[in-house]
């Protein structure tokens, strides 16, 4: 109910101007060769009054863009970069979603630091009440393995910015610190693997460059 009173859907204007971003971020898509994300379609819905902290994520197959952020596409002619990065990277979110085991396996073959998938509600509930839930997360927790120790990674809110973070009972570590030694760029969100895989595959797309194990994944689901 508190989502429902929070989002609505695009205006025609809003639509408008989704639809040129939409056209430019299929180009891309194509120019990569990624033929099956082209065949899902673009669902939109907007969010207002700081829902998720007027973040882009994803529900069911509806990517939700907050209306400050259309009205801020709408006012200048020149096309944003940042904005097509964001939809790869939401529309990434939704093809996990329709294939969310597929990538679980990929995970566990090539995301070395990964322990094991639990439940949310097996979470330890000091855990559960300082972690951020992310709705592109599709309900499923990981646990990391970092220096032969198993830690909870979590998305914390600090005022009004979000941290990385991963704990257990005898330490806490700053999963920025952990995802550099790991050579992965400095904007890449590391607390679930959804959103790793989103962020290093954006990249990718944007660059042209898809290596073969990412590219056979994103192909033949």
């Amino acid at each position: 109910k508190a989502y429902l009173q929070k989002l609505r859907q695009p205006t025609q204007k809003e639509l408008f101007i989704l639809s040129k971003y939409v056209q430019l971020t299929n180009k891309i898509f194509k120019l990569n060769k990624l033929n099956y994300i082209r065949t899902i379609p673009w669902l939109f819905l907007v969010s207002k009054n700081g829902l998720e902290m007027n973040m882009p994520y994803t529900l069911s197959n509806y990517i939700i863009i907050n209306e400050t952020q259309l009205f801020n596409l709408n006012r200048f002619e020149q096309i944003n970069r940042n904005f097509i990065n964001t939809l790869i990277h939401e529309k990434i979110h939704i093809v996990q979603r329709i294939n969310q085991a597929k990538f679980n396996i990929f995970y566990r073959q090539y995301y070395t630091f990964l322990d094991k998938k639990i439940d949310i509600k097996d979470v330890p509930l000091q855990y559960k009440k300082i972690y951020m839930s992310n709705p592109d997360s599709n309900k499923d927790f990981w646990l990391y393995r970092i220096n032969s120790n198993i830690y909870y990674p979590l998305l914390v809110k600090k005022g009004n910015r979000v941290k990385s973070i991963a704990v257990n009972k005898n330490r806490k570590i700053d999963l920025d610190y952990f995802k550099r030694k790991l050579n992965y760029n400095n904007h890449v969100s590391f607390y679930h693997p959804n959103e790793i895989f989103a962020c290093t595959v954006t990249d990718m797309i944007l660059e042209n460059s898809i290596p073969q194990k990412y590219f056979k994944l994103l192909n033949n689901i």
